[in-house]
Formats: structure tokens, C-alpha cells, sequence
């Protein structure tokens, strides 16, 4: 969404939608994965009683942690998928008869289908790039995987988060409705 830095490259999604790509901010990055530890820290490890040591251990397999730790996970990489493509993508083309983020009609459509409570204009693009424009799983995968990359992730780190964001969105998009996961292309409800 930024106009700020130098295209770097471009980002071309199956749905023909082409964005460009600017090294997402580094201390946007390291400060909403700072802000997200003090509001909302890392599950805590329980321990286990050993029996044949005489002490607690670590369990890092119980499945209350597990879980708890895969939500958190998924929140932190959706703040930081957040944080990249604010300030690491912008638009350069969008298909004709697609609608883009900064219409109306698109807009009314996020509150139809109910698949977010778009506050600002940054909200409804962040919407639209997950929705319409990278909507495919491979294109959210490669456009984090590219944007992580250009922010100087290590590969680890990059694919931890495509994991745990990937893992979460195919979680909360699919609500079992037949029109889940359309699109605000020419064949969309809108009329």
C-alpha cells in the first residue's frame, strides 16, 4: 500500500492482479512482533512430573500448549503479513472488471460476505490482497515468502510464518457457505 522506496520487483497473482514490491520496514516488523510479546506473549511451556527423575520437566508436546501456541503463532505472522504488505506492496495493475480496494462496491462487499470489519482504507486493501487479489493459497504463500525475504528474514523464520499464517487463514476463510472464498471479480454476487 506504501508509495514510499523503490519498486524493487513485481509480484504477478493468478488472479492477474500485479503488485509491487518495496523492502517491507524492517523496525515495523521488529516492533509489532515487540508489541505483540508484551500484549500477547508466548504460551509459557508446562512442565511434567518425571517420575523417575524427581523433577519437572518440560513438555512441549502437551496438546493444550501446542494449540495455544499455534494460535499465537498464527496472530504474530498475521501481524507481520500485515506490517509487510502495508508498507512492502502497492498496486500496479488490476485486471478490468475486477473491483479494486479503494471502490465502494468493494467495500460493501467485505460487509456482505462478512469476511472482515474493514475500520480504514489500510484494512480494506490488507482484506483485498488476502481475498482478490493473492487469493490463491500458493500466491499468499509466495507473496509472504517474497516479502519476508526482501525484509532480510532468515529462511526459518520465513517459513514458520507462512505456516502459521497459511495454516490460520484456511482455518477462518472457509465458512461453509458455497460462496466462501469468491471473489469481487466480473462473476462475483454483486449484481
Amino acid at each position: 500500500m506504501t508509495t514510499q522506496g523503490t519498486v524493487t520487483d513485481t509480484f504477478r497473482c493468478t488472479s492477474g492482479v500485479e503488485l509491487n514490491l518495496h523492502k517491507p520496514a524492517g523496525m515495523a516488523l521488529d516492533r509489532a512482533i515487540q508489541d505483540l510479546s508484551k500484549t500477547d506473549p508466548p504460551p509459557k511451556v508446562p512442565t511434567v512430573w518425571i517420575e523417575d527423575k524427581g523433577r519437572d520437566e518440560p513438555n512441549p508436546n502437551d496438546p493444550d500448549y501446542r494449540q495455544s501456541y499455534a494460535v499465537w503463532a498464527a496472530n504474530a505472522s498475521k501481524r507481520m503479513f500485515r506490517v509487510m504488505v502495508f508498507t512492502g506492496t502497492s498496486v500496479n495493475s488490476v485486471p478490468e472488471g475486477m473491483l479494486r480496494h479503494d471502490e465502494e462496491a468493494f467495500a460493501e462487499y467485505v460487509v456482505a460476505l462478512q469476511i472482515g470489519k474493514p475500520e480504514t482504507k489500510y484494512d480494506l486493501y490488507l482484506i483485498w490482497v488476502e481475498s482478490v487479489a493473492a487469493k490463491d493459497k500458493d500466491d499468499l504463500r509466495l507473496l509472504t515468502e517474497r516479502l519476508a525475504q526482501m525484509a532480510g528474514l532468515s529462511a526459518e523464520d520465513v517459513a514458520e510464518a507462512v505456516n502459521s499464517f497459511l495454516g490460520d487463514a484456511e482455518q477462518s476463510t472457509d465458512n461453509g457457505s458455497p460462496n466462501s472464498g469468491t471473489s469481487p471479480n466480473g462473476n462475483s454476487n454483486l449484481g
